[in-house]
């Protein structure tokens, strides 16, 4: 869970013979981006799909809503393995001396 927006990324089972997928679920537990295979690390941008949910249903590991093609402003380009908590230190320091100075 990313400790200030509440996003969660998820890599869970499809329910289909797919096979497994990665998801990104908003604060509100809509999945809302998906890139299916097995990965160690999820990839980035156009090998994301935006998922568009019908009304209020929600998907939460289930894969409920469409694949549509997402405009790649909104496609996740960033997202990285932590792989320690010596980094994890890191990323936080740089987080607060970001908020510090801009």
């Amino acid at each position: 869970t990313h400790y200030e927006s509440g996003w969660l990324l998820a890599l869970v089972q499809a329910a289909e013979a797919e096979g497994s997928k990665w998801l990104l679920i908003d604060p509100e537990f809509r999945d809302r981006f998906v890139q299916r295979g097995v990965q160690i690390l999820p990839g980035a941008g156009p090998k994301w799909s935006q998922l568009v949910q019908g009304g209020d249903e929600r998907a939460v590991n289930g894969g409920v809503g469409e694949e549509a093609p997402g405009d790649e402003d909104e496609l996740p380009w960033q997202i990285v393995g932590i792989m320690g908590e010596e980094m994890l230190q890191n990323l936080r320091a740089h987080f607060q001396f970001h908020e510090a100075n801009v």
